[in-house]
């Protein structure tokens, strides 16, 4: 295939894409021009390229971020055990906690500036997220 009728097969499916958003925005009885801004915004931010609708790009990126939440949990804890000896009953409500605040990140009553904010705030220590990221809220 030429890289014209590549760049053309691209250029379809991206119209696909936004045909079967457009519905899917219609059907909710959002404003079609406003997601596709947030979607052009989001996907130009994180460099993703799958023609997926936001249905399915939400379903796909609960997966990841559930797996990632998970990921880090599970090392925070083994980091706690080895470097801090904490025992089991620490252990649980460090996890009980963690997903306390998952939960809160996930239904949106806290977010990441929130988060970066209290630890800078309370502890001095800095974290930095990339902007881009901040800004679409694609952290949470």
């Amino acid at each position: 295939m030429s890289k014209k009728d590549a760049e053309f097969e691209g250029f379809l499916r991206g119209l696909e894409t936004a045909r079967r958003t457009a519905l899917e925005v219609e059907q909710d009885g959002g404003r079609v021009s406003d997601e596709l801004n947030r979607m052009i915004r989001m996907r130009r931010s994180t460099g993703i390229t799958l023609p997926m609708t936001k249905k399915q790009l939400d379903a796909a990126t609960l997966t990841m971020k559930c797996y990632c939440y998970s990921s880090v949990q599970a090392m925070a804890m083994l980091i706690l055990y080895e470097q801090n000896q904490w025992g089991a009953k620490r252990l649980l409500r460090f996890q009980k906690e963690f997903n306390r605040h998952i939960d809160a990140l996930m239904e949106g009553s806290i977010d990441w500036h929130d988060i970066v904010a209290c630890l800078e705030a309370e502890t001095g220590v800095k974290l930095e997220f990339p902007k881009d990221l901040m800004q679409q809220k694609i952290l949470c």
